[in-house]
């Protein structure tokens, strides 16, 4: 869970994470049973 909160911590800094970036963390939130619907 830590590892995943700093992922995200991380690319919450950048304006817009590249989207394989983006597939990457989607992909692994859902697998930790998550249903991202969107990034600001």
């Amino acid at each position: 869970a830590g590892g995943t909160s700093g992922l995200i911590h991380g690319t919450a800094k950048e304006a817009q994470p590249s989207p394989v970036q983006r597939n990457f963390v989607d992909r692994c939130l859902r697998e930790k049973g998550y249903e991202p619907i969107g990034w600001k």
